[in-house]
């Protein structure tokens, strides 16, 4: 009897352990994402009297435009544009090679990593696991809008 009350006891405290464990993993990942907001840039104008006033959207803006971070960082990217974007990687293997688990990612016929054109408010992501310099440009599906960022993952 004593032997079950043992085992049940060592059952239970491997139990709580591994959740309390696998609960702080999931904590530290939660603080390794950051996040890319891809956003409409309205043209100002100012009134006589000085108020703003906004016209429709001429461009896109990314905040941050550049981005650093630390490796193993997963790099968020939220379509708040008025039109669907995607976000285009043009360095090929390098990417390829130095980038992990794709959120709406797809390799194109260069080996470039490319999302679909993501409506408002849809995300993509990846990992970077590895130090480098990676440009990317986001358009939309009309062609217009451009703009450009990048990551920089430190050593």
């Amino acid at each position: 009897m004593k032997r079950k009350g043992y085992m049940v006891f060592f059952s239970t405290v491997l139990i709580l352990t591994l959740s309390l464990l696998m609960g702080y993993q999931c904590i530290a990942f939660a603080a390794d994402a950051k996040l890319v907001k891809i956003e409409p840039v309205p043209p100002l104008t100012r009134t006589p009297e000085g108020s703003i006033i906004t016209h429709k959207a001429t461009g896109l803006s990314i905040v941050p435009k550049v981005l650093e971070i630390d490796k193993n960082t997963i790099v968020i990217w939220l379509n708040g544009a008025t039109e669907e974007v995607k976000v285009i990687f043009e360095e090929g293997k390098v990417c390829k090679d130095l980038v992990l688990n794709p959120k709406d990612f797809n390799l194109d016929e260069r080996s470039c990593f490319v999302t679909t054109f993501m409506p408002w408010g849809a995300t993509s992501s990846l990992v970077f696991p590895k130090p480098g310099k990676f440009a990317y440009s986001i358009e939309t599906s009309g062609g217009k809008l451009k703009a450009k960022g990048e990551i920089i993952v430190r050593k």
